[in-house]
């Protein structure tokens, strides 16, 4: 048994340990960008307090937990800060590399992080890699503005209408905008989207009661013009 054992974390390790080797390619391969945020400065940042945690905690390197070298790393957690800006960028990254490795992994995570979403929890859809993340995100992405307008369109009630709205996370936003003034502002949708939005841009200024509909519109067209590209392109 402790054979057998043993040669299962060496299994494991030397898997991460390809991971990681990996991730210098990644790099290599990221696209570059003139714009201001740029992801590949954030995934070189995070690549460097992922050594730095190897060479402070070896034992790290036998664990298989992408989310392990997520926790508390400061680089990561400003990457997400960066919200809905950065999205068509880490997609482009995630979908231009020629490797399937640990910071690829990072690199969905922070996909589905950034939107709210979880595919393989609310929407069944199955992926255990980056690549196949990759390859299913891009699919649920171009169907998300058709499947929000039949679901607005169905006979469901408001309020069961809003729970299936939470699933898409932000990216109901720019589908839900092009509806704006088909709701009522005292409906369950409107304080839904307003809510959302006001989570999301942690304003001081609004509650989602002191939101019309023409100031929500505004909000939304000036604070995620990116998003809004990002699901209509």
């Amino acid at each position: 048994m402790t054979s057998k054992s043993s040669k299962n974390s060496q299994k494991i390790a030397l898997s991460l340990g390809i991971l990681i080797l990996l991730t210098s390619a990644f790099l290599f391969f990221l696209p570059h960008s003139t714009s201001a945020p740029n992801v590949r400065t954030y995934l070189q940042k995070i690549d460097e307090e992922i050594q730095t945690m190897l060479k402070e905690d070896p034992s790290l390197g036998y664990r298989s937990n992408p989310y392990l070298y997520i926790k508390n790393n400061p680089s990561y957690e400003a990457l997400i800060a960066e919200g809905t800006n950065v999205l068509p960028e880490l997609h482009q990254t995630l979908s231009e590399s020629t490797e399937d490795g640990l910071l690829e992994y990072i690199t969905a995570i922070a996909i589905e992080e950034i939107t709210r979403t979880d595919i393989r929890n609310s929407f069944s859809v199955s992926w255990e890699t980056a690549k196949e993340f990759e390859n299913s995100w891009t699919a649920f992405l171009t169907d998300v503005p058709q499947k929000i307008e039949t679901l607005l369109s169905s006979s469901l009630s408001d309020q069961e209408k809003v729970q299936e709205l939470q699933k898409y996370g932000l990216l109901a936003i720019p589908v839900l905008n092009r509806h704006m003034t088909t709701f009522s502002e005292d409906s369950p949708i409107f304080s839904y989207l307003a809510e959302l939005v006001i989570s999301d841009s942690e304003s001081a200024f609004y509650t989602e009661d002191s939101l019309d509909q023409h100031t929500l519109e505004k909000m939304i067209n000036e604070n995620y013009k990116t998003l809004i590209d990002y699901i209509y392109s």
